[in-house]
């Protein structure tokens, strides 16, 4: 009886259960056909074409003759493009104000938006990688012909009219104006752009920017009030290509540990000198341009005499560079002990 059971159930299975679910099976097997495949199969980091956004500035994103992005941020982002396998298009930003490039990012219009600072607002909103892409100083310029501020004066420089971009710069400032238990009002302004023009034409008398803005010696800086890093900054669901980015990140830093400072040097990131002096300054060269500078005498190689007879070494090459950037001018007297030498300055001899 059991065997026949067996039978009749084994001939049941082989007979009518294929012809009943043949047909569904069938059916499941077009609508999977129909269904997207997930995001990482379709479109994976190492294959997807990423718009990232590029802030046009000398040194940092330029563009050659050959209209080949080149810089401190477009080469850092290359490099790192290259090594997550992405392919990269640069998208110029320097005419967004920052809700619109908030606005092209959420869209989809850009993929990245470098050069941002951390906020709480913006966190809340985006991703940020977990590397730092790079850092300014933030300082407060006036105008190069504006001489009557001198560097850090506080009851000075609390009766200027100033201006800013974005959130993190003014809350740097409000830090230091509380630390030092002062105000500024602060006008704020859309772009970059617009804020130094607001400078250029005196509707301001000073403007808070990042120190790389004010390189070529356009601006005189009367405060620093603090060092800003910034950061690649993504949608908030696209953590894929933010992880890629991460891990390219680390394995570009991991391999040169001094990758961003020889971007820096190769770029010239805040390389050049430019002095200025405040009115009471520039009296004080007038009165005393001449400056004498006690060394000791055969101290190679700090201070020694050349076969010509003129000063040579570490002591007179120093002091050359502060005669082309100050105007004055020194000459040495040299002793034969270095408590000679103190000993003469506390004097007033030199």
């Amino acid at each position: 009886m059991e065997y026949a059971a067996e039978r009749r159930i084994m001939a049941f299975w082989k007979r009518d259960i294929p012809a009943k679910i043949l047909p569904v099976l069938l059916v499941l097997g077009f609508l999977l056909c129909l269904l997207p495949l997930p995001a990482f199969a379709a479109e994976s980091a190492s294959s997807r074409v990423v718009r990232c956004g590029i802030n046009a500035y000398p040194g940092y994103a330029e563009q050659d003759e050959n209209g080949v992005w080149i810089g401190y941020d477009a080469e850092m982002m290359e490099t790192i493009a290259q090594s997550a396998g992405i392919i990269l298009q640069f998208v110029p930003i320097k005419n967004m104000s920052e809700q619109e490039m908030y606005s092209a990012l959420e869209d989809g219009t850009l993929d990245i938006l470098p050069n941002m600072a951390v906020t709480q607002a913006r966190q809340d909103r985006f991703l940020f990688s977990e590397y730092e892409q790079g850092y300014t100083g933030v300082s407060l310029v006036v105008r190069r012909s504006n001489d009557t501020v001198d560097y850090g004066n506080i009851s000075q420089i609390s009766r200027l009219r100033c201006g800013c971009v974005g959130d993190s710069t003014r809350q740097l400032l409000a830090g230091w104006c509380t630390s030092h238990e002062t105000e500024l009002p602060l006008i704020a302004y859309d772009t970059l752009d617009h804020l130094l023009a607001a400078l250029d034409d005196g509707e301001i008398d000073a403007a808070a920017i990042g120190d790389d803005s004010a390189a070529g010696g356009v601006y005189r800086t009367v405060l620093t009030f603090g060092q800003l890093p910034y950061y690649f900054m993504f949608r908030k669901n696209d953590l894929q290509l933010k992880n890629a980015i991460d891990s390219a990140a680390a394995s570009v830093f991991q391999k040169d540990a001094l990758f961003e400072q020889n971007l820096r040097e190769k770029y010239s990131i805040n390389t050049d000198a430019y002095v200025f002096f405040s009115q009471q300054e520039k009296q004080y060269i007038t009165l005393h341009s001449s400056v004498k500078v006690a060394v000791v005498e055969h101290d190679k190689p700090y201070y020694s005499m050349g076969s010509d007879g003129s000063p040579t070494g570490i002591l007179p090459d120093l002091y050359e560079k502060i005669t082309e950037g100050t105007g004055l001018t020194f000459t040495f007297a040299a002793y034969d002990t270095q408590q000679e030498a103190a000993a003469s300055v506390l004097s007033g001899e030199n």
